[in-house]
């Protein structure tokens, strides 16, 4: 099994051209990004394929009462994978490169608006000699992934919104066994600049880079920036300065780096949130003619809103970004963590123990110390409060393709 998912690793960035032209036909992400994707779900698939073994190790608990105590992992067996469209590629290999090297089969049904990129998939992974049916793919929308849920399968995966991840472990619920549930739902990502940041700039080209990148369409992209009001405005003026200077435009073209969006009603959802503020600045206006008829937002920069907005509150999913001045780090935290999400959080700051102080007291799935917007297959994947409910990657990601057994061993009576 291992040496069948380093095989499509290999696949994955041999073909990583081919495959990320179609995925920008198909969902507009800018060419290099889309190239990007495939290139790294690569580096998914082989190190959680490395790591299978290790988390299929029995672990011994001693002896108790004469009687030998260990755990034993065995495969969940039928997995449902119900995937995404703003990354197709990573959202699939999280879950079926933990399920397919620990011996679970899958069932995938990806996004009604990445179709093509799904099939792509999984003729891939029956080339590199993934047997026929066990990993599956059932092309539909709700139609198909309802009842995939409620199937029996005893793992459920689902990517989403908080909307539909209800619905599916709803579904989930009604089948005839209860079976392990994983959701990866929306996110308000945060950040906060101290007044000790070691370079305003760096900091500002770092989060610009984390709020528009795939056109603000990921669960961690950030959408809410708290600076120290020391640094408030040179923060604000190189922020702007990197949101101009991003290029938006016809996805195919190499100086793109905001396409156009892959849901036609999201540009008029972000104009709604921004109606009404004073303090909007815009980035870079699209060009006439570009990749006409597709739905685009020029991007956005949003100075000091009103907490209580929907532009605080509610999942933008688009290239805007909120920023608001704070007084001192106690506000910093209340702010941070004033949401129902709870995805991803950033402090930057030259003080690492300051840094991991205020991370420790957010109720986030992933901190970041002077950085954003980051996953590393290493380490688990998870969200918290409405953001989601169990974890993928990591070790934690590949237990949660397993089911533990209680073994108790006693040689005699």
């Amino acid at each position: 099994r291992v040496g069948v998912m380093e095989r499509a690793a290999k696949l994955l960035r041999e073909r990583a051209d081919s495959l990320g032209e179609l995925l920008t036909a198909e969902m507009g992400k800018p060419l290099a990004q889309a190239k990007g994707e495939v290139r790294a779900t690569a580096e998914r698939l082989t190190w959680l394929a490395g790591n299978a073994e290790e988390s299929l190790m029995e672990q011994e608990s001693g002896v108790r009462g004469g009687a030998r105590e260990l755990t034993r992992y065995e495969p969940l067996g039928v997995v449902a994978n119900i995937g995404a469209w703003n990354y197709p590629y990573f959202v699939a290999a999280n879950v079926l490169g933990a399920a397919l090297p620990t011996g679970s089969a899958v069932l995938y049904k990806p996004s009604e608006l990445t179709p093509c990129s799904g099939a792509a998939l999984g003729e891939l992974l029956q080339e590199a000699g993934v047997p026929e049916g066990v990993f599956s793919v059932l092309q539909g929308g709700a139609e198909v992934g309802a009842p995939l849920a409620a199937s029996g399968a005893m793992g459920v995966f689902f990517t989403g919104s908080v909307r539909a991840g209800r619905a599916v472990a709803k579904a989930a619920a009604s089948a005839p066994n209860f079976p392990r549930l994983g959701l990866e739902l929306g996110g308000k990502d945060t950040a906060y600049v101290r007044d000790d940041v070691e370079d305003v700039a760096k900091a500002a080209a770092q989060l610009a880079d984390g709020a528009m990148y795939n056109a603000g369409q990921s669960c961690c992209s950030v959408e809410r920036i708290f600076v120290h009001e020391r640094v408030f405005d040179d923060f604000v003026e190189a922020l702007v300065a990197e949101v101009r200077g991003l290029s938006v435009g016809d996805p195919t073209d190499s100086k793109t780096y905001i396409g156009p969006m892959a849901l036609p009603r999201q540009p008029a959802f972000i104009e709604g949130q921004l109606a009404g503020h004073k303090g909007v600045v815009r980035g870079a206006a699209v060009p006439a003619g570009a990749a006409e008829g597709a739905s685009y937002c020029s991007p956005a920069v949003v100075v000091n809103p009103p907490r209580q907005s929907s532009l605080m509150a509610d999942e933008s999913f688009g290239p805007v970004v909120a920023i608001t001045s704070v007084a001192d780090d106690e506000a910093a935290v209340r702010a941070m963590d004033d949401s129902v999400y709870g995805l991803t959080a950033s402090v930057y700051s030259a003080d690492q123990e300051k840094a991991e102080s205020i991370l420790s007291r957010l109720d986030v799935g992933s901190a970041y110390w002077n950085c954003c917007d980051r996953v590393s297959p290493r380490l688990p994947w998870s969200g918290r409060r409405a953001s989601g409910l169990g974890a993928t990657l990591g070790i934690d990601g590949l237990r949660a393709m397993l089911q533990p057994k209680a073994f108790h061993l006693k040689p005699s009576l």
